[in-house]
């Protein structure tokens, strides 16, 4: 092609093309404008000046890369979005696994499989140790003494709070997420679990303190699907009497962390909130919410420590319940080790 306007003419003269052991020859003519310019047109569109005349091609051509390099970081920033999105379900996927695997019960399973096959192929001795290592584990932590002494410690970590304070003013009443079986055929109630309804009713316990102060309830699943437990939370406190104005519904966040931050977003940074979460997971709770830039005034429920009567019977054998009670610890303990990785 010759010249930038679009008169150029395009010329295939006959050429002779001499290769080892054969000869090509090629005849061709193509002489017409409108040619030129069809091909111009499909590659690089017909560029106009402002006067009407056709417009220099190398103008067009650099546009042309212009927009490419645009295209080109606009791609950059989707896969970098894209490629973080994954690394963050994934840390998520970690952290579950990790904090499952972790616990009493799947580790004296390993410990007792491990043993058992390490016997078979003939390291009796050493197969045994840990087959009772982990029977011993499983038997210790059923066991109330050694369950509360885990856990009491997380519990009494913040006192209770009796009344709101009243020294500097509130934003709101938080009441983070639990778990609840949205799908049952049960009232509100019974589809809470234990730790959200107890959770709640502290809440709008405290709420009737000061009812011009928002009650604010959070929480979502990962489970596609499911619905939000803040969803559950919003529909039992306007049947115990909160009105609807007051709420504050916080159905996407699905961890603490994602909580806290949603609150901060809600409330204002810096909003001083009175904190409503079970007492083993209040000190989790509460350095997610310090490090997200809020004040929140810790108001622990759901205590499970040191219940049980040390008189009776119940209190020296292990049971299902202890073994709950130190997973709930062990679970505490490796979220708070996972909040300061995170910060």
């Amino acid at each position: 092609m010759e010249g930038r306007s679009g008169s150029t003419t395009l010329k295939l003269m006959s050429a002779s093309m001499v290769l080892p052991h054969k000869t090509v020859s090629v005849e061709a003519f193509v002489g017409t404008q409108w040619v030129a310019r069809s091909v111009a047109k499909r590659w690089w569109g017909e560029p106009r000046a402002p006067g009407g005349a056709i417009a220099d091609t190398s103008d067009r051509r650099s546009n042309r890369g212009g927009f490419q390099k645009g295209g080109l970081l606009q791609s950059r920033e989707v896969t970098t979005k894209t490629r973080r999105e994954a690394m963050t379900r994934m840390y998520d996927l970690l952290k579950t696994l990790v904090g499952e695997l972790l616990l009493p019960l799947p580790v004296a399973l390993g410990l007792g499989g491990l043993g058992l096959l390490l016997a078979w192929w003939g390291r009796r001795r050493l197969g045994a140790s840990l087959a009772v290592a982990g029977l011993a584990l499983l038997v210790l932590s059923s066991w109330a003494p050694v369950a509360d002494r885990l856990l009491a410690p997380l519990e009494a970590r913040y006192p209770a709070l009796e009344t709101l304070p009243e020294d500097e003013p509130l934003a709101g009443i938080v009441v983070l997420g639990g778990g609840w079986a949205w799908q049952a055929p049960w009232t509100v109630t019974g589809q809470l679990t234990e730790s959200s309804a107890i959770r709640l009713m502290e809440g709008v316990r405290l709420w009737r303190q000061q009812p011009s102060l928002p009650l604010v309830v959070t929480g979502a699943s990962r489970a596609p699907g499911a619905r939000p437990v803040a969803h559950g939370y919003a529909r039992a406190a306007r049947e115990l009497g909160v009105a609807p104005d007051r709420l504050r519904v916080l159905d996407f966040p699905t961890d603490t962390g994602l909580e806290a931050q949603a609150v901060r977003e809600a409330l204002g940074k810096g909003a001083r909130v009175a904190l409503v979460t079970s007492a083993s997971h209040m000190p989790r709770a509460m350095r997610h919410f310090r490090r997200a830039g809020l004040e929140p005034v810790a108001a622990p429920t759901h205590y499970l420590a040191e219940r049980s009567r040390k008189d009776s019977l119940g209190y020296w054998v292990p049971s299902a319940t202890e073994l709950r009670k130190t997973e709930r610890a062990i679970h505490e303990h490796l979220g708070q080790l996972a909040v300061t990785l995170e910060h």
